[in-house]
């Protein structure tokens, strides 16, 4: 067996082959790979992530806690503010710098058609919407709508990431006579 390495779109894949086998052996039946379209789920979850500092976050005491610097949605709640501790501050950050780094990776994407530019930006869009989900759960306060849009734009971030770059090969290989053994 050896492997042989891929480059394409910029990405680098990789294909394990028998190194026995010659190309008439082999035979391609269909390549399954998702369309670019797939990315709007992207954009879904960087929306979603923006729409969270609208929502409250926790619910305690009969009020709704919203993250600092939020703009609450006038829906009856009888509003309050999480300010007691520094990791609610990096929480509202990166859940604002998250959806900021989204939004420039789809426009790189977009714009230059070159996932070697976008690719860091999108992955760290991922990575900041879980990292401020793990944040404020350290916090102690109850989760609430707004965590859990969050946590849900993480999921679609990086259900998109991987979709995007999954493909499917089938592959039909003739058998060989010479390997069947009779006794």
């Amino acid at each position: 067996m050896c492997i042989d390495r891929l480059i394409g779109d910029g990405w680098v894949m990789f294909a394990l082959r028998a190194v026995e086998d010659s190309p008439d052996e082999r035979q391609r039946i269909k390549l399954i790979k998702f369309s670019e379209s797939v990315l709007y789920l992207f954009g879904v979850g960087c929306v979603l992530d923006v729409l969270s500092t609208f929502f409250p976050w926790s619910i305690a005491a009969g009020y709704h806690w919203f993250l600092p610097f939020s703009v609450p949605i006038p829906l009856g709640y009888q509003i309050d503010y999480i300010t007691d501790s520094p990791a609610v501050l990096a929480v509202n950050l990166t859940v604002r710098l998250g959806a900021i780094l989204g939004l420039v990776g789809l426009l790189l994407l977009a714009l230059f058609k070159n996932r070697i530019v976008s690719t860091p930006f999108l992955i760290t869009s991922t990575g900041l919407s879980f990292a401020s989900v793990a944040v404020f759960s350290q916090t102690g306060w109850p989760f609430y709508i707004g965590v859990y849009m969050v946590l849900l734009s993480g999921f679609l971030k990086l259900f998109t990431l991987i979709l995007v770059n999954l493909e499917v090969e089938i592959v039909v290989e003739k058998e060989d006579e010479t390997s069947n053994v009779k006794s």
